[in-house]
């Protein structure tokens, strides 16, 4: 069977793996005359993607540079012939790229195309160097885009200059790789010098990128396929270190250049020679071995930047083109086995496809059912450049004074981290090549030092299993010892010592007042306490025992707290908020001997605990004495191993488990709290901790250390205006709440505060730059396993990173891997905590505390650490401070479609909008979460479209929530933290069909259909959902164009994934398409609109002000025609009609007439000059 070729003689088997149809082809022959047509290559596809996902305002860092420093004379017009002839040697050039009606995307090479050349002669002034004026024309011209269906995508500018010229040539990476850039350079010096071109046409013998393209699109790839298969079947996830990132930029790709010593560059040759693995395999490995401890993942997964060019095709290593590919790269970091083990794996693995590298990475993540495996790339760059030739090229030029004093190379790439690696002179140069929007610069720094260590690990060590590999050098552990542990802390004082030495000092003094108007001074307290203290004493209670609180914030509740510590003995705070059963566990639980209420709970909690009622044994309790009382009244001994306090927290099996806390660290944390908080005797704290929380602690040893008051806040209020109303009649001054309690108040409404600590749950930015500004907000960080805070901030500006701090005295902090190693800046690691601030363990469970109190193994003989759960990372302010960051929860991460999520980075985003004052994001689905919930509270109405919207500007489609409800405020714990038990089941459209409404949804819904393979498709499901990748994208943003009869891009695609939304994004670009709506009849008298009455008031009031005159400036470049400006200007002027109105004054008052256009040109003011002070 016979296809007929159509009028350009091609048909479609000439474009072998295209997909392209005969239609096409004869609409290309109309529209490239005498063109021929190529297949994409699979990197060629990957990249037409990413451009045309770029959005508008993105910068599209596939633009690339070579900037040419050149001295001695330059023959513009000769060089500019050469920059021609480049075109005419190596037809790739030529290329452009072009979506078919069919949706399937071909390279077009036009028959004869010249490059665009600018010549710049260029004075800097004063004060400007020419290194920065050539700098500025250069970012100028990488940041201008290319139409990639309009060629060349190459320019060139000849900038002359005092000190000689600059060659700045720009091209779409599209067009060539890297092993083509010297070439294109040597080549261009080559037509320099004989000063003529090349032949008009293309010699065909000579080969050409063409070759390649066909013989890669007609390959057979099902080998391959399952080559990859099984290679990849081990990936559990995809390794994603710059989670939130967008595939594409704003700002330009930086780098960070380093190079490895010479000792460490023939170490590794050394390696390589015992392993029988490349250098290049060598650093992928260490690559692994950074990307497992940034992710904590035992497999990996990365790119991998291959040259593509197979040696069977004649002439390859001259051809100019984009022959490189890239490909992914499975590591497994097991462990268990040693680094020579794991590279002799790493290199069987890549000899495995080495046949297959053909195929491109759509195709492999296609098959792979995901939408990403990796974010960053390696490459290893060794180019075979004829230094030779090049020499020979450059002495022939040099004939004519020409001199070739440096050249610069930018490549770039839209993953957010990139590792590349070259042979130097000095030894091999490792580049980091990094977005900034991403990550800093100092964090790429610090990855790059912890790579460079991996290395020296490798060749010093490379009998040593993989889990002993570290990160950190000799001189950054010195630093982290530095500041992972806290100041030495003296002898340890009882928490009653804390108590009588505030009322020896502070007698007269209010001590602390409730809700009820009870106020007690620190004499009365003291005198108080001790006759309980003597009471309970007597009852048998001493050192070890525990007695049970059921007070509410009350005068009561301070007393019998400061009574149960006098005697030695420990309390167990019970909120009577709680549940019965709730209740009875916690006593039953921790061992309890008796349990203190006011009045007679023993009915209410269902239990045959033995509750003593203060308020019935008044008359016994007063006949004791109020005197202060001494150890030998106790009953025992006490020491500050003992238990102080027990606290119940969250268990895993649904029960609460209490964690008992010694004195040990008490006295030394209320001496570092009340310095920092500058709390002194005129402080009033707020009591707003339910007892049950740790951070009750807190607020009474805050107020007894420095003689303040404790004002307990009512039952009821709990926050927002009713709370703001109680501080300020109290005067409070400083105050512990959580973040979500925080949100509920104004900082405005709130004077009075000196110091505000918040913790108990992460402090999100937005949260901190609302209040940072009014108060000086601290952030504080402590388990409830530790003596109550472990770690404290210094005040947070607005815009400073939200961090916790360091740790306080007696306390030492761990940032470990999963293998216990320590991990350096920057990097995550799991928390834990050491030192003497440690609670004791949990109550009646060995296993529990065992499992979670565990050998430190950088730390003294039988020192323990406490794993918190808490992923955090050393990081360096601005100031060059060392400060602990917060990372979010181990355990509070979701997967969704193999993609992990932090739920807490969505948090932080939904917070960052103007009118949301909290936000918690949930996995949806059980046991696996297949989907997003956010819950937002807001201080004006808002949409959950419009926070929808405002996520994709910053999180990848798959992190942003499918649903977003609004709630009058989060639900919370008696403990003041947020309850997600208690959150709404959220609103989520459960898969349903929708059907399409209106001829645009029903032309759509077809086209999804199609593409995806489907016999329907619903309005509301995502194509990505649905199974779209790349590939199909580029098919139906051609088909979906053709069906709506409007452009539609691949970005409105990736923002609007479903039919209903797509119709919708693309509605505006219709516009231009809709039918033109006639005139309707002017009236005799055009009334002004309001906001024109209110200017033309204001200029009633201040005539001739400028307040409203709005200047426009623009700088041009190149030829300017004055006479043809003003003519443009005018035509304008005459095709506006608002820009010829003038607005009169009546007896009917003001109104608008309108000049007529030949009026309106005689009567514009056009001045010229030449004085840039007139600016």
């Amino acid at each position: 069977q016979t296809v007929d070729a159509g009028p350009v003689g091609l048909s479609p088997s000439d474009v072998p793996g295209s997909g392209v149809t005969q239609h096409d082809l004869d609409g290309l022959a109309e529209r490239f005359p005498g063109a021929d047509v190529w297949p994409l290559t699979p990197l060629q596809r990957g990249l037409y993607f990413q451009s045309g996902l770029a959005r508008d305002e993105a910068v599209d860092v596939y633009v690339t540079q070579a900037v040419v420093h050149l001295s001695g004379e330059v023959d513009a017009a000769r060089l500019r012939r050469a920059a021609d002839g480049l075109l005419v040697q190596h037809r790739a050039l030529r290329s452009v790229f072009v979506r078919t009606v069919s949706g399937a995307v071909v390279t077009v090479i036009p028959p004869y195309v010249t490059v665009p050349w600018r010549t710049v002669d260029l004075t800097v002034s004063e004060g400007e160097s020419i290194e920065d004026a050539v700098g500025g024309i250069v970012r100028t011209e990488k940041l201008e885009p290319f139409d990639l269906e309009v060629a060349p995508l190459l320019r060139a500018v000849l900038i002359r200059h005092a000190e000689g010229a600059h060659l700045v040539i720009t091209n779409h990476h599209l067009l060539y790789d890297g092993w083509s850039g010297p070439l294109v350079m040597a080549d261009l010096l080559s037509q320099y010098a004989i000063g003529t071109g090349y032949p008009n046409q293309h010699d065909p013998a000579a080969g050409d990128f063409g070759d390649y393209a066909r013989r890669i699109g007609a390959a057979d790839t099902a080998a391959g396929l399952e080559a990859w298969r099984e290679l990849l079947a081990a990936v559990d996830e995809p390794t994603l270190v710059g989670t939130g990132a967008e595939a594409t930029a704003e700002a330009l790709p930086q780098d960070y250049r380093t190079t490895l010593e010479p000792d460490v560059t023939a170490a590794l040759q050394d390696l390589s020679r015992a392993t029988g693995a490349t250098v290049s395999t060598i650093l992928q490995g260490a690559w692994a071995v950074l990307l497992s401890r940034l992710t904590g993942n035992q497999i990996v997964v990365f790119g991998e930047t291959v040259s593509g060019r197979p040696a069977d095709l004649p002439g390859v290593e001259s051809m100019v083109g984009l022959f490189i590919n890239t490909l992914p790269v499975v590591v497994d970091v097991d462990p268990e086995i040693s680094v020579e083990q794991m590279l002799r794996r790493l290199q069987a693995n890549k000899v495995k496809v080495l046949d297959h590298q053909h195929i491109g990475l759509p195709e492999l993540l296609a098959m792979a059912g995901r939408s990403a495996l990796f974010d960053t790339l390696t490459v290893y760059e060794s180019y075979p450049v004829d230094t030779n030739g090049v020499a020979a090229t450059a002495s022939a030029v040099a004939g004519d004074g020409l001199q070739i004093l440096a050249a610069d190379v930018s490549d770039a790439t839209h993953y957010p981290l990139n590792l590349a690696a070259a042979p130097g002179s000095d030894g091999i140069v490792i580049t980091f090549k990094y977005l900034p929007t991403v990550f800093p610069e100092t964090e790429v720094r610090n990855y790059s030092r912890a790579f460079e260590q991996i290395l020296r690990e490798f060749v010093s060590r490379s009998g040593a299993a993989t889990s002993d590999v570290t990160l950190i050098s000799a001189g950054e552990q010195e630093r982290l010892a530095g500041v992972s542990q806290g100041r030495a802390v003296g002898d340890p004082r009882l928490l009653a010592k804390i108590f009588t030495t505030a009322a020896l000092h502070h007698p007269h003094r209010i001590a602390v007042a409730d809700d009820d108007g009870q106020k007690l001074t620190y004499a009365e307290l003291d005198a108080a306490s001790n006759r309980i203290a003597r009471w309970l004493i007597a009852s048998g209670i001493g050192a070890e025992d525990l007695v049970a609180l059921a007070i509410r914030r009350s005068v009561h509740l301070l007393t019998a707290i400061w009574a149960v510590t006098k005697t030695g003995a420990g309390y167990v705070p019970v909120d009577p908020e709680y549940p019965a059963d709730r209740v009875t566990h916690m006593v039953e639980d921790s061992g309890a001997v008796i349990g203190l209420s006011v009045e007679v709970v023993a009915e209410h909690f269902g239990t045959d605990f033995d509750w003593l009622a203060l308020s019935e044994a008044g008359a016994e309790i007063e006949g004791y004495p109020s005197s202060p009382i001494s150890d030998d009244e106790l009953l025992r001994p006490v020491r500050a191993e003992n238990t102080a306090y027990v606290i119940y927290t969250s268990g895993s099996t649904g029960r609460p488990k209490g964690v008992a806390v010694t004195h040990t660290g008490l006295a030394s944390f209320a001496d570092v709290e009340v310095r920092l908080a500058e709390a002194d005797a005129d402080s009033r704290v707020l009591g707003f901790a339910s007892p049950s929380f740790d951070a009750s602690v807190l607020e009474y040893l805050l107020a007894a250390r420095s003689g303040g008051a404790l004002i307990y806040r009512p039952a009821e209020t709990v926050g927002g205006d009713r709370l703001a109303e109680y501080m300020n009649a109290n005067g409070v001054t400083h105050l512990f709440l959580t973040p979500t309690v925080l949100a509920t108040l104004d900082p405005v409404q709130v004077p009075s505060i000196r110091c505000l600590y918040v913790g108990g749950e992460a402090l999100p930015q937005a949260l901190n730059d609302r209040w940072a500004p009014v108060h000086q907000v601290r952030n504080v960080y402590g388990p409830t396993e530790t003596t109550i805070v472990v770690m404290i901030s210094e005040a947070i500006q607005r815009g400073a990173p939200v961090n916790l701090g360091r740790p306080v005295d007696g306390v030492g902090i761990r940032v470990l891997d999963r293998c216990l190693n320590p991990v350096p800046f920057d990097v995550p690691g799991d928390l834990y905590i050491s030192g003497p601030q440690l609670a004791r363990g949990y109550l009646g469970r060995p296993g529990r505390t065992c499992s979670s109190f565990v050998a430190d193994p950088h730390g003294d003989s039988g020192q323990q650490m406490y794993k918190t759960g808490d992923v955090v990372r050393w990081r360096t302010t601005p100031e060059g401070a060392a400060v602990l960051e917060f990372a979010g929860r181990s355990d509070d991460q979701v997967k969704i479609r193999g993609l992990r999520i932090e739920l807490g980075e969505i948090e932080s985003a939904l917070a960052a909008h103007e009118v949301v004052t909290a936000a918690v994001v949930v996995g949806v689905g059980s046991p696996v979460a297949t989907g997003l919930a956010a819950y937002v509270t807001t201080s004006d109405e808002v949409s959950g479209a419009a926070l929808r919207d405002h996520l994709a500007t910053r999180l990848p489609s798959y992190m942003v929530p499918a649903s977003i409800m609004m709630l009058d405020s989060l639900p919370l714990t008696p403990v003041g933290k947020l309850d997600r038990a208690a959150l709404p089941e959220p609103l989520l459209q459960g898969g349903e069909y929708v059907s399409p409404e209106g001829a645009n949804e029903e032309a759509l819904a077809g086209v999804f259909a199609e593409v995806l393979g489907l016999d329907r498709v619903g309005v509301v499901d995502s194509f990505f959902d649905l199974g779209g990748n790349s590939l199909s994208a580029m098919r139906l943003v051609a088909r979906a164009s053709e069906a709506l009869a409007v452009e539609v891009s691949i970005r409105d695609l990736f923002d609007a994934p479903s039919v209903r939304s797509l119709v919708g994004a693309v509605t505006g670009n219709a516009a231009a398409l809709a039918p033109i709506d006639a005139a309707i009849p002017r009236p005799d008298r055009i009334p002004l609109s309001f906001a024109q009455q209110r200017m033309w008031f204001i200029n009633q009031l201040e005539p001739g002000s400028p307040v409203y005159n709005i200047p426009t400036v623009l700088r041009v470049r190149g030829g300017l025609v004055v006479d043809s400006l003003k003519t443009a200007l005018a035509d304008v002027v005459a095709r506006h009609e608002g820009l010829r109105t003038r607005f009169a004054m009546d007896n009917d008052g003001p109104h608008q007439l309108l000049d007529e256009t030949e009026t309106i040109r005689e009567q514009l003011d056009f001045t010229v000059t030449d004085s840039t002070t007139a600016l």
